[in-house]
C-alpha cells in the first residue's frame, strides 16, 4: 500500500509519530477480513428491521471501514486521518487509540529482540538508482517495437514486466505513468545526443541530423490509405516539383534533385501548415509568410548551384 503512495511513505520515514495513525489507516483501508459471517443468537433490530434468531448475517467490514459517514472521503488513503476506530478487529472497535499503541509496542518489542543489520544509506541509494535505470531502459526497449510516435505499449505494467520488477516498485520511482514516460523521453533525447536546454542557433542543423538519425532506427508507422483523388493529386505535385528542380540542375545527381524536390513537397503539405497554425499558434498570414520564406531560401540555393549536403 505504501508503495502506491510514495509521498506518504516518505512522510512516515521522516516523522515516526505518524506510525500509529498509519497502522490504523492501513487496517481501515485494506481490511484483513473484508467480511465475516455470523448467526444471530437472538432476535435483534438493526436499522429498523427485525432480524430473527438463527438468521445468517454477513457483516461487510471492508464497506464499513470506508463509510463516508464515519470516515470522510473513505476511499482515500491518508496517514494523517484521525484515529476514529475501524471494524478490522475487536480492539480497534472498542479502544482504537490503545489498540494502535499496543501494535506499535508489540512491533518495537519484537525489533528489540532481533539484532539489526547495519544501515548503509550509500548502498541503498546505489541499488535504488540501479533499479530506476533498469526501469527506464525497459521503457526505451518497449518503444523499439513500434513507431517513435506510438507510445501505447509504454504502460507501468509492461515496463515492470520487461524490467523484471514488481509494478509497485515502478511506483516507488515514478508517481504515475506520465512521470515514467517523461523519464523515458529524457533518456531518448540523451541517446540521440540532444540537449534542448542548451540549444544554440548554430546547433540546429546538427541537432536536426541527430533527431532524424535516431528516428530512422524505429519502425515506420503505417499511413492510412488516401482517397484516390488525393493520392493522384499528390503524385502530380511530386512529379511537377521534380521536373522544376531538374530543369535548373542539369549537372546534379538524381538523388540531390529528389531531395530538393522533396523539401518543396514538405513545405507544400497541409500537415506543415496545420502544425504552424495549431502548435505554434500562427495566424494564416504568418504561416504563409513563414513557409514562403523557407521555400525561397531553398529556391535561391538551387539557382546558386548549392546542392543538399
Amino acid at each position: 500500500m505504501l508503495g502506491d503512495h510514495p509521498e506518504q511513505r516518505r512522510e512516515l520515514a521522516r516523522d515516526r509519530s505518524l506510525v500509529p495513525n498509519a497502522i490504523e489507516e492501513l487496517l481501515r483501508y485494506e481490511s484483513p477480513a473484508p467480511y465475516v459471517g455470523r448467526y444471530v443468537s437472538r432476535d435483534v433490530e438493526v436499522r429498523g428491521r427485525m432480524v430473527p434468531q438463527g438468521s445468517a448475517m454477513l457483516l461487510l467490514i471492508g464497506s464499513a471501514n470506508r463509510d463516508d459517514r464515519r470516515f470522510p472521503d473513505g476511499d482515500r488513503f491518508d496517514v494523517h486521518r484521525p484515529r476514529l476506530g475501524n471494524a478490522s478487529g475487536a480492539r480497534a472497535v472498542t479502544r482504537p487509540a490503545d489498540a494502535a499503541r499496543q501494535r506499535v509496542q508489540d512491533r518495537d518489542s519484537s525489533r528489540r529482540g532481533r539484532s539489526r543489520r547495519p544501515y548503509d544509506a550509500r548502498l541503498r541509494r546505489e541499488r535504488a538508482a540501479g533499479t530506476r535505470e533498469r526501469i527506464v531502459a525497459a521503457g526505451c526497449e518497449l518503444l523499439r517495437g513500434s513507431s517513435i510516435r506510438d507510445w501505447r505499449a509504454l504502460t507501468l505494467r509492461a515496463v515492470a514486466e520487461r524490467a523484471g520488477v514488481n509494478e509497485r516498485t515502478v511506483y516507488r520511482h515514478f508517481a504515475n505513468e506520465r512521470a515514467l514516460r517523461d523519464a523515458v523521453m529524457h533518456r531518448l533525447e540523451q541517446q540521440a545526443g540532444i540537449d534542448l536546454a542548451g540549444l544554440r542557433l548554430e546547433d540546429v542543423a546538427d541537432v536536426t541530423a541527430r533527431i532524424f538519425a535516431h528516428v530512422s532506427t524505429y519502425p515506420r508507422e503505417s499511413r492510412p490509405q488516401l482517397d484516390p483523388t488525393l493520392s493522384e493529386a499528390g503524385q502530380r505535385q511530386r512529379r511537377a516539383l521534380l521536373a522544376a528542380v531538374t530543369a535548373r540542375t542539369p549537372r546534379w545527381r538524381e538523388s540531390d534533385r529528389t531531395v530538393a524536390a522533396a523539401l518543396f513537397d514538405v513545405f507544400w503539405s497541409v500537415a506543415s501548415y496545420e502544425r504552424l497554425v495549431a502548435d505554434w499558434q500562427l495566424d494564416r498570414e504568418q504561416a504563409i509568410r513563414g513557409m514562403t520564406w523557407v521555400v525561397r531560401l531553398v529556391e535561391e540555393a538551387i539557382r546558386d548551384g548549392r546542392r543538399p549536403r
